[in-house]
Formats: structure tokens, C-alpha cells, sequence
């Protein structure tokens, strides 16, 4: 998927990746998920590791998705997301692409103390974890492809300057040209008004018992505007 406007990094482009993923990584560290995660590492794991290791996550992810591609941003790397063209994964679902990503962080970037809980969490969080929605979506709704975005983020100097919408617009360009819906989830309250001010809507918010996190799934219909 070539969105104009914006750049695709591939992994050839390490000092790009690199510069996105510790800017995503700190933007990161405000969603309420990545949080819960981290947290749940325990007391003794200083807020600048997990801040390292928010920056890891999505460097790895970058890095897993390159081939396909499925990371984009503004060309002065003000605004950056994780998306991707379902029929570019060639049949390969994104579950299994972050499920690489993460395998190599617990391998190479965790201790195993540190592996173990980010996994325990893992499993605890699944009932508000849906991110493999977009593909029943889709289908229900008649579409055979579709555009994801797994994370979105803005660097805090650039929030108020329009990078969001320099960032999106070009991909809802491309969906309408292409008649192709967009899907992504959020856990923030703030977000959901964003999204919903540039044409997103609610689909479905999933709670957990015993857990202050609410996932929310979104949509685009494409040419609805």
C-alpha cells in the first residue's frame, strides 16, 4: 500500500525505525494498555525501563512489519502508525507478525523474571485484547479488504500543529479511492473524540471485570463523508 504523502520505512531504514520508535514509545506510555502491561512488571521495574521498553515494542513491531509494509509517517517523523492493507499480509495474519515481535523482546530484551510477568499479563488482559476483529468485520459488513491501525501516535512537541490529520487524511484518501473500510481500537476516552472528529465510529467497547480498562473498536466506511 504506497499512501502519498507519507513515508514508508523498510528495514533497511534502521535509523528511521529507531527515531520513530522512541518517539511511539513515549507516546505509548499514555495508552492505558501498554500501561497495564508494564506495570504489571512490578514495583521494582523503574519507570525509564519500561519507558526503554515501550520503545522496544514498537521498534520490533516496525521492524517484524517492514516487509509488508505496515509503518508509515509524516516525512519530519512528527506523527507515525502502525497500519497496514489486509491483502498486502499475503495470508499471513498480523497476530502472528506481533506475536514475533514479541517473542523476540521477551528473547533478547527482557530478563526472564521480566518475560515471564509481561506474559502473564498478557493472558490476563486477553478479554480486552480483540485486536483480529477487523477481519469479521469486514466480511459482515461486504468488504474483502481493509486498512488496520494497530498503534497511532504524535510527538508530544508536535500535538496541536495538524500532524494528526497530515498523518490520516492520506490513508483516507487512499481508502476512499480504493473503497476499502478502516479499523482500529483504542482504550483512551480522549482518543475515541478524536477519532469520531475525523470520521471514525464507535463499533463496540469491550470491559474486563476487576480491570479499569475499556477496549474500544472503531470504524471508517469508505466515500461516507
Amino acid at each position: 500500500m504506497k499512501i502519498e504523502g507519507l513515508i514508508a520505512p523498510g528495514a533497511e531504514d534502521v535509523k528511521t525505525i529507531e527515531k520513530l520508535s522512541y518517539m511511539m514509545g513515549e507516546s505509548f506510555m499514555e495508552e492505558n494498555w501498554t500501561r497495564a502491561t508494564l506495570d504489571a512488571l512490578g514495583e521494582n521495574v523503574s519507570d525509564e525501563r519500561k519507558l526503554e521498553l515501550s520503545r522496544e515494542i514498537m521498534r520490533l513491531e516496525f521492524t517484524c512489519g517492514t516487509p509488508y509494509p505496515a509503518c508509515y509517517a509524516t516525512p519530519d517523523l512528527a506523527a507515525c502508525t502502525g497500519a497496514y492493507l489486509k491483502s498486502d499480509l499475503n495470508g499471513v495474519s498480523w497476530a502472528a507478525v506481533e506475536d514475533e515481535a514479541h517473542a523476540q523482546m521477551a528473547r533478547d530484551f527482557m530478563t526472564p523474571k521480566e518475560a515471564s510477568a509481561y506474559s502473564e499479563a498478557f493472558k490476563r488482559l486477553e478479554p480486552v485484547s480483540d485486536f483480529d476483529w477487523e477481519a469479521g468485520r469486514a466480511k459482515e459488513t461486504g468488504y474483502d479488504d481493509f486498512i488496520h491501525f494497530y498503534v497511532i501516535g504524535v510527538d508530544k512537541n508536535a500535538r496541536g500543529t495538524g500532524a494528526f490529520r497530515r498523518l490520516i487524511e492520506p490513508f483516507f484518501a487512499y481508502a476512499d479511492e480504493h473503497n476499502v473500510p478502516c479499523y482500529l481500537e483504542t482504550y483512551s476516552d480522549n482518543l475515541i473524540s478524536l477519532y469520531e472528529h475525523v470520521g471514525f465510529k464507535q463499533i463496540k467497547t469491550i470491559e474486563m471485570p476487576g480491570e479499569d480498562l475499556r477496549e474500544t473498536l472503531m470504524e471508517r466506511l469508505p466515500n461516507q463523508n
